[in-house]
């Protein structure tokens, strides 16, 4: 009854359209700038950093299906620009650089922030109420307007219910948000540095380390470890220090740049060295040694990037495009 009762939103309205077009333009826009001024860039993993930012925040806003879209459309016409190889898995690093960011945003802010916050759900559900109203006003066909009536019949069931719990719940959710959001970025940020150093100590043979500008094992951990140590400390003090929204912005974004940081230090160090010809181990730890440096460039530029997209994008939302 209740899945019947759900109102069919619309997936790619006009100004998601518009928004998502000009993601990908500035993706490949910067690819093509980054080129032009360190023409190093046209390789793939250096062309992925350019092009990497837009389609992350792209998955953050809108979700891990239109980030994975970008992601994939993106790459592929900044081939079309800059030759330069083509293979499958950078390819797909690219869709990852926005469906992570996505389904972090989903877990984060749809599902755990509406099942604990009641507050969030009464706004998100008189959203939908307000957009279900704004279609029936357009809707001509009597069996869709219907149909639009139970949904609105039902919304305003669930408002009314919700609007009781809220009164009378003495629970701080966003406190126990604020909890949740912290101990999800230390787990992400832990598993993270753990997978790594495991890597350096188990798979990486030592003499490979030696040949290195860091010359031993060791100093590669260290140098990992205190970037690490570093976003783990600041989360602590965004959690006491900045307002909930900033920091829960900040957390998930720390969070999704760990992930994608642990998933594709393999997966471009296996295809550089299947395209490049690079060997497998020194590409492994050239991604390893920059990805703590990559989640601090993230969380900087995304957040205040975010900031202004997200901005533009709710802006007279009221205009249903």
């Amino acid at each position: 009854m209740k899945a019947h009762l759900r109102a069919s939103k619309k997936y790619w309205s006009i100004r998601k359209i518009t928004f998502v077009a000009i993601l990908i333009s500035i993706s490949v826009t910067a690819a093509i700038i980054g080129v032009t001024i360190i023409p190093i860039a046209s390789i793939p993993s250096y062309k992925l950093s350019f092009t990497g930012l837009p389609i992350k925040i792209s998955g953050f806003i809108f979700g891990p299906i239109i980030g994975f879209f970008i992601g994939i459309i993106a790459d592929i016409l900044s081939i079309l620009f800059i030759p330069s190889y083509i293979h499958w898995g950078y390819i797909l690093v690219s869709g990852i650089n926005g469906l992570v960011p996505g389904l972090v945003s989903v877990i984060l802010f749809k599902f755990l922030t509406n099942w604990i916050d009641k507050r969030s759900r009464l706004k998100s559900i008189k959203e939908e109420l307000k957009e279900l109203q704004f279609n029936k006003t357009i809707e001509i066909d009597l069996n869709r307007i219907t149909k639009l009536d139970r949904n609105i019949k039902w919304r305003k069931a669930q408002i009314e219910k919700l609007d009781k719990q809220v009164a009378h719940s003495k629970i701080n959710s966003e406190k126990m948000l604020g909890w949740i959001y912290l101990f999800t970025t230390w787990f992400f940020i832990g598993l993270a540095a753990t997978i790594n150093i495991t890597v350096i100590l188990e798979v990486i043979d030592p003499s490979t380390f030696e040949k290195s500008l860091l010359k031993s094992q060791i100093n590669v951990i260290i140098l990992t470890s205190v970037g690490f140590v570093s976003i783990f400390i600041f989360i602590l003090f965004a959690r006491f220090k900045m307002k909930f929204e900033k920091f829960s912005i900040i957390g998930a974004i720390i969070s999704f740049s760990v992930i994608l940081e642990s998933v594709q230090v393999y997966l471009l160090a296996y295809t550089d060295s299947n395209v490049l010809r690079l060997e497998f181990v020194p590409a492994l730890i050239q991604h390893i040694f920059t990805a703590p440096i990559k989640v601090w460039f993230n969380m900087v530029v995304i957040y205040f990037s975010w900031k202004v997209i997200n901005y533009l994008l709710n802006r007279n939302k009221s205009i249903n495009l």
